[in-house]
């Protein structure tokens, strides 16, 4: 299992997107969890993909982070199929959100 971590600092009011490499064809999505919803909040905004696709090939999960009001948020991203909740995913992502 892979494991990465970031920080990324946003204004209150601001948005950012976060790209995470994808494997949608072979049945793994990203999924997230916020622990503070009041501070930041993420919704997924679309997929990229590079030419055409064939099973196993991947694009990319594109989510929107918006900053709402000052203080620190920490989403964790977990890539795995979604028919397989109950394995340990593919990857992980932490992510710390900084609003000021």
């Amino acid at each position: 299992m892979n494991v990465d971590a970031q920080e990324l600092q946003i204004k209150s009011g601001a948005s950012i997107l976060i790209k995470l490499e994808s494997r949608t064809t072979s049945g793994y999505q990203w999924g997230f969890e916020i622990d503070d919803g009041f501070i930041a909040r993420i919704e997924k905004a679309d997929k990229e993909f590079r030419g055409e696709l064939k099973p196993g090939d991947s694009g990319r999960e594109v989510f929107l982070v918006t900053g709402l009001k000052k203080g620190t948020a920490k989403i964790v991203f977990k890539q795995q199929r979604i028919w397989q909740k109950k394995d340990a995913p593919l990857r992980s992502m932490y992510y710390t959100i900084i609003v000021s």
